[in-house]
């Protein structure tokens, strides 16, 4: 009878502590138990499974919290909570690293969950899945969160969560514009996923002009204009990426210079203004101003779009980009630099975009001369006007009206002569207009 009675105390002692340690007095009766008398002492699982985490493939001490819930012998979930804490910072992630982690009792189930500060962006089954669904550089927060599920033949369920900071970089991608380029053009070289700081160097055996360069963003441009000599073949563009690390970057692209015909003008002029315009005092004012304002490259891009023509009304093209010309039956020793667009003087002319004005000038040469600077070392120039509307340091909107057309400077009668360069290398103007070039 004694010992029934102590049993029966031990019991209802035990059922005692049991809803003290689970809080639980509301609502509990006892048909909320499941005895199990293989736990009367103790659940084997009461303790927390053990951890490990694993970066690329060596033990990594992280810090992580673990949620760890088990049945004591009445059926009910007693509740632990730990936090193991080994390192005093977030551990710091590249995408090409590989995270694991095991542990004594298998998990149901890993999760990788990649957040851009609050917002959850990404998620997988592994790091490297989570990794692969990031499109832009930056800083994230990575979560791991493995989880113990709770089901009816199991007598415990839980999680554990660790995080950790990733730095994400993209591999530089090098992209052309063309495959097959003629003389002429303009090759764009695009390098992106780089930062501002990231120093890349290019060579080419290709004969170019002047190279250009811009930055915008995570993406370096490079400008290389085509000489309009340029024999066909295959040419190659070498680029060499220092991001100030040991993951220095070659990368070599091929394209192929295809052949074009260009048409040949004979052009008749008075000795009278060919010997007052081309001289060396015209040449050298036409250095001294003109290719000096040339020049620059400015790191902003001005312009937006195609280029317009500059000449709204009604005119006829008289002479086209790259024409061989002879003068007075004379060769000369360059090709048409740009488009001669005859129209009656005083025909209103609008910039072909936008851009800041570095030169507005009367010169021997070129007549009344306006060039434009549109950013990136591009620049469009405008001879022979009657009138000029605008001064240096001026800017100016796609459209807007900069003068007039005339017949100054070396010329034979009104017209425009329009022309394209990257920097003092003239490039075909047709190009611009029917490509939306960035």
């Amino acid at each position: 009878m004694k010992k029934a009675l102590i049993i029966i105390i031990l019991i209802l002692g035990a059922l005692l502590l049991n809803i003290i340690i689970a809080n639980d007095f509301d609502g509990f009766n006892l048909s909320d138990l499941d005895f199990n008398p293989q736990y009367i002492f103790d659940n084997p699982n009461s303790q927390e499974p053990q951890v490990n985490f694993y970066l690329n493939n060596q033990y990594r001490a992280l810090d992580y919290n673990i949620n760890w819930n088990y049945k004591d012998y009445f059926g009910k979930y007693i509740k632990n909570k730990s936090d193991f804490s080994q390192n005093f910072q977030e551990p710091v992630l590249t995408k090409n690293d590989e995270l694991s982690l095991l542990s004594d009792l298998a998990f149901d189930e890993i999760n990788y969950n990649i957040y851009n500060e609050d917002t959850l962006i990404s998620s997988g089954d592994t790091f490297e899945e989570a990794v692969d669904n990031i499109s832009e550089e930056g800083d994230y927060k990575v979560e791991v969160e493995a989880i113990w599920e709770e089901k009816e033949d199991r007598d415990y369920h839980g999680s554990v969560t660790s995080t950790a900071i990733l730095e994400f970089d993209l591999e530089p991608i090098v992209s052309l514009n063309y495959e097959n380029i003629p003389p002429g053009n303009v090759l764009f070289v695009y390098v992106d996923n780089v930062e501002e700081d990231e120093s890349i160097e290019l060579e080419t055996n290709a004969p170019v002009g002047s190279i250009s360069k811009g930055i915008s963003g995570n993406r370096q441009t490079f400008i290389l204009p085509m000489d309009i000599w340029a024999q066909q073949g295959i040419y190659s563009i070498n680029l060499k990426i220092n991001n100030n690390s040991d993951n220095n970057v070659t990368i070599e692209k091929e394209f192929n210079v295809v052949s074009k015909d260009f048409p040949t003008q004979y052009l008749y002029i008075s000795q009278e203004i060919s010997d007052s315009t081309r001289n060396d005092e015209a040449y050298e004012e036409f250095g001294e101003y003109v290719q000096k304002a040339r020049s620059n490259i400015s790191s902003v891009k001005l312009w937006e779009g195609k280029f317009e023509i500059p000449v709204k009304e009604d005119y006829i093209l008289t002479t086209d980009y790259g024409e061989i010309r002879y003068v007075n039956d004379e060769i000369t020793s360059s090709r048409h630099s740009g488009l001669d667009l005859a129209a009656p003087e005083g025909t209103p002319i609008y910039a072909c975009n936008s851009g800041n004005i570095v030169l507005s000038k009367d010169m021997i040469l070129t007549g009344n001369t306006i060039i434009i600077d549109h950013g990136l070392g591009l620049y469009t120039s405008y001879y022979h006007l009657s009138s000029m509307d605008v001064g240096n340091g001026d800017f100016v909107d796609k459209g807007d009206f900069v003068g007039e057309i005339g017949s100054t400077g070396f010329s034979t009668g009104p017209h425009l002569h329009w022309s394209i360069s990257v920097l003092n290398t003239y490039v075909n103007t047709h190009q611009f207009i029917e490509e939306d070039v960035e």
